[in-house]
């Protein structure tokens, strides 16, 4: 129902009809205020001030009269007034017929009735309804009268005077005939007007709309402005049949095609419309650079233009994230655009390509000669924009699961290096405890002139380098951090440039440079100082056997905050980084290689001349320890630069320890039980401890211990963390701490402080110590242990 409303009043005819319906009411209107009530008025007007000038004439009749009995003294003669009332009421009743008046006159004193001429009903009407001395108009069957009334005092006379406006009545009904035939007249015209509307303008556009709506072009035929119209719309349906056949085949392209192919068909198909080149451009992810993705050229003399973006003004709509629209001189406008000049291009538009998130992921540049764009054609180029934006997005999520994909094989495929590294490692450093570990008790025990000494040296610096592979496979498995402290990478740096190390690789490669650059502001970040070292020496080694005919290393320090990801090798969190570049210009990293570099055992050197093949995976393993982010960028003949991101800390540095004699970590007797499943690391731990004046026992269980701690006591446990088979170091403490409360321990491990070691820690446990054992080592800790 209010659809039909609502249609009623949108349509054309009430539209029409309305205005001159409005009109005509007006006229009527007018002529009712202006023409008939003014005669009207007029009429009765006239007749009021006739009844009034009667009524003066006839009282002028009874003072004449009266003042001609005054003036011959007879006003004491009855009989003379009487016949002189008698002429004056004869006066009066001649002057009103002859004036066509109603006359009703009374004395009043006596009541007497001494002329009537007005119809009794029509008096009383008057009398009942009207008060006497004020002239009115009176109404009474169907007709109209005007009464007056007036007293003749001298005679006690009541008089009362009524007229039939029936004079002017003719008047009226000439006015009301002219009315009603303006009327019709009014009419007749609306008739027409609607009959014409009808003929000449209903007709001709229901032709025009019903072929619309069939989806014909109308082809009308009669009037000359009915005509232009129907071949115009004729001309804007064929106009827009073809841009619709565009805008289908466009979003054909869009359907069947992907990636390079679409942006190809699409750059066709748009200069193939609009008759000018096409060049469709993608930010890189720097976000100031662009890269050309398509580009179709209409070209004059089959000429190809080279480098097509340079000097379009690409960064300025990026910034601005507006369109630029020019009609004329656009070579003139960007003089820089080489491509505009080659052609001398008169129009250019450059149109934003627009992600989800409204950011400017590409630009479509469209130029040539003289065109003016109208608004379907800026509308085109938009359709293609959100094409290509859809198509930027896809190809961005399908290279993003394909990176993640990758991410998750590499992840797997070092986990599971990283297990069999951890369990070599482990093995290993138990082996290497003997090694490491005798040296220092069979040195105490020898003169410094003995010819044993060297020999013994050499076996426990053998040891330390063994230790030191297996502390690198230890990385690899990511079990390989020790406790972290507040350190400054400045000065891990500057370490690595003092060290043996250091001076070894500046020998070997004296046609490489090295170069520092270091931010003195540089913020402290958590880290292991042994690894991070080790990590830098191995990136700056690389760097130099990465140009074995000279070159340059530059080795840089700076805070960066990261507040949008960076994507690179893995992506890069939001944060505040102290990020370390180590940057060669060098033979560089063949793109197939990239992906392969971290890889364990994965080189293009000599094994064992260079190294163990374990260098870039100890990196990636030792950043990532760090939590922290890498990201290499290399190019063959040109270098590589790696940009390796730790998570920045606001903490201060802590000092490190100097040289600690053995006499400050000696032992005054006390009882210790050593707990370990293996017998040689039971064995050394014991002979160390005897050797700093300690009371040692040992067991080789957890559940050994707990039965020796039943019936007997010790001031200090040190648990093995891993032992099988039975019960770890974790639970044999528990155990432990339920029979001696406040039981004092520290924990040994090849592996470094897992949560299960933080666990009893908690628990009461002190301080931890890293397999295999030096007497240093030991001895500071357990000594460190008794005083807490």
């Amino acid at each position: 129902m209010t659809i039909s409303i609502k249609r009623i009043l949108k349509s054309f005819h009430l539209r029409m009809v309305a205005p001159v319906v409005v009109v005509i009411c007006l006229v009527g209107i007018g002529v009712y205020v202006f023409v008939l009530r003014s005669v009207s008025e007029f009429a009765d007007e006239q007749i009021r001030e006739a009844l009034t000038n009667i009524a003066s004439e006839v009282y002028d009749i009874c003072d004449e009269n009266f003042t001609e009995l005054m003036q011959t003294g007879q006003m004491d003669n009855k009989k003379a007034v009487t016949i002189k009332k008698a002429v004056t009421l004869g006066a009066i009743e001649d002057y009103t017929k002859r004036n066509n008046i109603g006359c009703r006159l009374t004395e009043f004193k006596k009541g007497e009735l001494l002329q009537h001429q007005i119809e009794p009903g029509l008096m009383k009407f008057i009398i009942r309804n009207h008060a006497k001395g004020l002239a009115s108009t009176v109404h009474f069957k169907s007709k109209i009268y005007c009464f007056q009334h007036f007293d003749f005092k001298p005679w006690g006379w009541h008089i009362d005077l009524i007229k039939d406006t029936k004079a002017y009545a003719h008047l009226v009904k000439r006015v009301n005939i002219a009315y009603i035939v303006t009327g019709i007249l009014l009419s007749l015209g609306l008739v027409l007007i609607l009959l014409l509307q009808e003929r000449f303008l209903i007709r001709p556009l229901n032709r025009i709309i019903s072929a619309i709506r069939m989806g014909h072009s109308p082809e009308y035929k009669g009037i000359y402005e009915l005509e232009f119209l129907s071949d115009n719309i004729s001309k804007m349906m064929l106009s827009l049949e073809e841009r619709n056949k565009w805008i289908e085949y466009f979003y054909h392209i869009a359907i069947t095609n992907r990636g390079d192919d679409l942006f190809n068909h699409v750059a066709d198909a748009l200069s193939e419309v609009l008759g000018i080149n096409t060049l469709i451009l993608k930010v890189q992810p720097t976000g100031n650079t662009f890269h050309p993705v398509a580009f179709s050229q209409i070209s004059i003399n089959d000429d190809k233009l080279f480098d097509p973006s340079n000097g379009l003004p690409s960064l300025q709509i990026a910034t601005e994230k507006k369109p630029i629209v020019i009609t004329s001189d656009a070579h003139v406008r960007f003089p820089l655009a080489q491509s505009l000049s080659d052609i001398k291009a008169e129009s250019y538009a450059g149109i934003p390509i627009f992600d989800r998130e409204g950011a400017v992921t590409g630009i479509i540049n469209v130029f040539g000669k003289k065109r003016k764009f109208d608004e379907w054609d800026l509308n085109l180029i938009k359709t293609v924009c959100r094409m290509v934006a859809v198509e930027f997005e896809f190809l961005e999520k399908e290279n993003e699961k394909v990176r993640l994909e990758f991410q998750l094989q590499q992840s797997k495929k070092m986990e599971a290096i990283g297990l069999l590294a951890g369990g070599v490692a482990h093995d290993l450093n138990n082996v290497l405890s003997g090694i490491v570990s005798y040296p220092d008790l069979l040195l105490m025990d020898l003169e410094e002139d003995s010819p044993l000494r060297k020999p013994i040296l050499t076996i426990q610096s053998s040891g330390q380098k063994a230790a030191e592979i297996v502390q690198d496979l230890l990385t690899l498995a990511r079990r390989g951090v020790e406790n972290k402290i507040v350190l400054n990478l400045n000065d891990i740096i500057l370490d690595y440039l003092k060290s043996p190390e250091y001076e070894k690789l500046t020998t070997y490669h004296s046609k490489v440079s090295f170069i520092t650059n270091l931010d003195k502001d540089i913020l402290n970040i958590e880290g292991s100082s042994t690894q991070l070292i080790k990590m830098v020496m191995n990136l700056v080694s690389n760097a130099a056997e990465a140009q074995p005919s000279g070159g340059k290393i530059t080795v840089s320090t700076c805070n960066q905050y990261v507040d949008t990801p960076i994507k690179g090798n893995e992506e890069i969190k939001e944060g505040d980084f102290v990020v370390l570049k180590i940057k060669d210009i060098g033979l560089g990293i063949a793109a197939e290689d990239l992906t392969r570099i971290f890889e364990p055992f994965y080189t293009k050197k000599a094994m064992g001349r260079s190294g163990t093949g374990l260098g870039m995976a100890v990196v990636w393993g030792t950043i990532h320890d760090h939590n922290g982010y890498i990201d290499v960028k290399s190019t063959e003949g040109v270098g590589t630069t790696f940009s390796l991101y730790f998570p920045a800390t606001r903490e201060k540095t802590v000092r490190k320890k100097g040289f600690t004699p053995v006499e400050e970590y000696m032992g005054k007797k006390e009882t210790v039980l050593v707990i370990d499943d293996v017998k040689e690391q039971r064995d050394i731990a014991a002979n160390i401890l005897g050797k700093l004046n300690y009371t040692v026992t040992t067991v080789s269980s957890g559940e050994d211990a707990i039965e020796y701690m039943k019936n007997n006591s010790a001031d200090l446990l040190i648990l093995d963390m891993i032992m099988k088979p039975g019960i770890d170091g974790l639970e044999t403490y528990k155990r432990i701490i339920t029979l001696h409360p406040n039981q004092k321990a520290i924990i040994a491990s090849g592996y470094s402080e897992t949560d299960r070691v933080k666990e009893a820690k908690k628990l009461g446990a002190g301080e931890y110590i890293k397999k295999p054992y030096t007497l240093e080592k030991i001895g500071i800790a357990v000594k460190e242990e008794l005083k807490n």
